[in-house]
């Protein structure tokens, strides 16, 4: 972005976003894959265009394992299928995970895990509060600052002590 400052980015929260649009695609595969055990041919396009892709599944396996004989009309589709010995549970189980999966069908924008400053007040306080961190770290590094906890509060935590290094960093 053009006059931004980065103020932040979480970092964590986009990598738990790759990993669910990870997922996402590999419960495409496995539903693939599933199909493809109860011989039914799937592509992507299919499974993204479908609004049950289970019962359209389960309907092809029927048709499939009906092919040729006289059933009643009106026969419970499901039983039949179970009488076959046919078990749906994995396709269940890999339709449901789909299902839960959607939401992170597109790839995370790093964007939209990046918090800026953008107007001319929060990059004017932003470039101070790094001024006047930069200056508590050189205080403190000469033995000057010593409680970093107090100097914290006082600036109501805006400023704040990094537990691992103990310096002075920017909380917004």
């Amino acid at each position: 972005m053009e006059n931004s400052i980065v103020l932040s980015f979480d970092s964590r929260g986009f990598k738990r976003a790759e990993k669910a649009h990870e997922d996402y695609k590999d419960s495409i595969l496995k539903l693939k894959e599933t199909a493809k055990d109860l011989k039914v041919s799937l592509t992507t396009k299919q499974i993204l265009d479908s609004n049950s892709i289970y019962v359209e599944v389960a309907e092809e396996v029927f048709n499939n394992a009906s092919k040729g004989s006289t059933l009643p009309e009106g026969i419970n589709k499901m039983k039949f299928l179970e009488l076959l010995d046919i078990n749906l549970v994995p396709l269940s189980q890999a339709a449901n995970r789909f299902n839960a999966l959607s939401t992170y069908s597109e790839a995370p924008n790093r964007d939209a895990f990046t918090r800026y400053a953008t107007s001319e007040a929060d990059i004017k306080l932003y470039t101070r509060l790094k001024d006047t961190v930069d200056s508590l770290n050189e205080l403190a590094e000469e033995g000057f600052v010593k409680n970093k906890i107090a100097i914290s509060q006082a600036f109501a935590n805006t400023i704040s002590v990094d537990r691992l290094t103990t310096k002075f960093k920017i909380n917004i």
